[in-house]
């Protein structure tokens, strides 16, 4: 007898910027992302066996746009608000390139999201009036893919916050 296990990996992503800086607007292109996991990541004849691989989403699954002031350095953070979500499953998330319109340091490698805000990445603005980073990307990972984890939908939110004096 064959089972087909599917979990559906529902990831929104919000945003917010800090009410007293410099940020003006700031938007989240491609948020959603839908994974699908099978039967097919089980190693076939391991009974027991969990899945061998992380589910991951492509390298720009979230793009990040938003403005502040010439020159002035800013600050991202993010952090998991979960709507329904396993506590055997991590959601990893890096940034995969720089965007354009100034500089963007650190948040190359993958972090572990948890539901507490926490440093992701930072940089400066152009030295050009109304500044704007455009196109960040973002990418996810799902580790802890277990067999033992009930078959379901299963749900977060990642809340980005943008800091600039």
């Amino acid at each position: 007898m064959k089972y087909f296990w599917i979990i559906i990996f529902s990831i929104v992503v919000l945003v917010r910027s800090n009410l007293y800086g410099q940020i003006k607007s700031f938007t989240v292109k491609n948020g959603n992302w839908n994974a699908i996991v099978s039967t097919t990541t089980v190693v076939p004849g391991e009974a027991g066996t969990n899945y061998t691989v992380n589910i991951t989403s492509a390298t720009s699954q979230t793009l990040l746009d938003f403005d502040g002031a010439k020159n002035d350095p800013y600050t991202v953070t993010v952090q998991r608000q979960d709507t329904d979500w396993n506590s055997s499953l991590t959601l990893w998330a890096r940034r995969t390139g720089p965007g354009t319109g100034g500089t963007t340091t650190g948040g190359v490698n993958y972090i572990q999201l948890a539901t507490t805000s926490q440093y992701f990445f930072g940089g400066n603005f152009a030295q050009i009036t109304g500044s704007r980073m455009v196109n960040i990307p973002i990418q996810y990972e799902i580790h802890g893919l277990s067999v033992l984890i009930p078959v379901k939908s299963y749900s977060t939110t990642i809340l980005y916050t943008v800091i600039s004096p």
